[in-house]
Parts: structure tokens; sequence; C-alpha cells
């Protein structure tokens, strides 16, 4: 005889296993429930991610949510629930709507991992990406004003318009509608989530592409310049 070898069981698979289990001794576990008559009760059930217990008919079984589903993590501080009918069957279907799946996060610093509440995640990873946003911005509006007051320096005066000097300007020019194409391009972004997204889409895709060539325009310029 061999051992049972469950090395290689996901989380969900022991679940199972010991919905399994409990099916054949849950009036050990609910001995309060061992006398009751079986048409007055729902008995134990494995739903396809959760184990339900033993419930009267008539009662709402609440239980924590599954640790795993389709190698998902869930928070199991969360509650499921299933309605035992007065036939003594289970309801077609468990409510869920309660659970968090979980997310890892790794610590950079710590070089450690932990599971967090997905929501959680993305709500700060989308206070990183807008900081990250309103610094870009920043930027470019502070290169834009600096470039349009050196090409006014430049256009001014008279004696500083010799061939290095318009080569300057030039390249102070791709840089300003370089700016000016990524300022567009990410305020078109930032109206992708409203309802007529299809056309917005469109439009930013045109200015993506304007926005690379003023980009490789730079580099154009700065070839001259050397």
């Amino acid at each position: 005889m061999t051992d049972l070898d469950m090395s290689n069981f996901t989380v969900a698979n022991i679940d199972h296993f010991k919905c399994t289990i409990l099916n054949e001794t849950w009036q050990f576990f609910f001995p309060h429930l061992k006398d009751v008559p079986s048409e007055t009760l729902c008995s134990p059930y494995w739903d396809g991610a959760s184990c339900l217990p033993p419930t009267l008919t008539g009662r709402t079984a609440v239980f924590p949510c599954m640790t795993m589903y389709n190698n998902k993590f869930f928070d199991t501080s969360f509650n499921a629930s299933r309605s035992c009918l007065a036939s003594g069957e289970w309801s077609s279907l468990t409510d869920y709507s309660s659970c968090k799946e979980l997310c890892i996060e790794v610590d950079q610093w710590n070089q450690t991992t932990k599971y967090i509440d997905c929501d959680l995640l993305d709500a700060d990873q989308g206070a990183d990406t807008e900081i990250s946003v309103h610094v870009y911005f920043i930027g470019y509006i502070i290169s834009l004003i600096a470039l349009l007051g050196a090409v006014f320096i430049f256009l001014s005066f008279r004696e500083m318009r010799c061939l290095r000097h318009k080569i300057h300007i030039g390249l102070f020019f791709t840089l300003i509608l370089s700016d000016m194409s990524w300022i567009f391009t990410a305020l078109i972004q930032s109206l992708i989530q409203t309802d007529h997204y299809q056309s917005v889409i469109q439009i930013w895709c045109a200015s993506q592409i304007v926005l690379r060539y003023f980009h490789l325009t730079t580099f154009f310029w700065m070839f001259l310049e050397g």
C-alpha cells in the first residue's frame, strides 16, 4: 500500500477532497443536525468552488469564500451564500458577489510577495499612473514655454538669423510640435472612457502617428546640428 501523495494538489483540489470527506462525516462536525430528517435538510455539496455545509430547508447557508477558483485566489474573510429550498435541494446558484479576488503585490525593497485585494492594487496603480501623467504634463509645459521663449529670442534679433541659428530654430520648432503632440495625445487618451470612445480611439491613433513623426524629426535636426 502506498501513501497518498497530495503534493501536486492545488488548493482547490484539497478543498474538494475535504468536501468529499465531509459528505460522509458531516454528522460528526454538525452533531445538532444528525437527528434531523433527511427530507428537511440539504446535504453538504461541492459546487465547483466551495463546500456547502449541511443546512436546514428554508434557510440560507453562509460560509467563507473559496480560497481558490480557476487558478485565482480569493479573500476568505468575506462570505458567500446559497439557499436550501423547501424541497431539500440547493438553489441553482451560489452567491459569490461579496467575494473579492486577491492579487500578488511584490515588495521590491524586501523582495517579498503578499496577496492583497485586487481593487486596492488597481487603485494604487491608477494613482501612481495619474501622478506620473501629471509630472509629464508639468515637464512638457515647462519645456514648451522654454522653447517658445528661445524661438522668440532667436527671431527677435536680426543678427541671430545666421544659418547655424536657423538650424537651432528648426530643432526648437520640432521639439515644440513634439511637445504639443504629446499633450494633445494625453488629453485625447483621457477621453477614451467616454461614450464616444470609438471615434476618440481613431483620433488617438492618428495623434500617435503624428507624435512619432515629430519625435523622429527631432533626430533629423540633431543630425544637422552635428
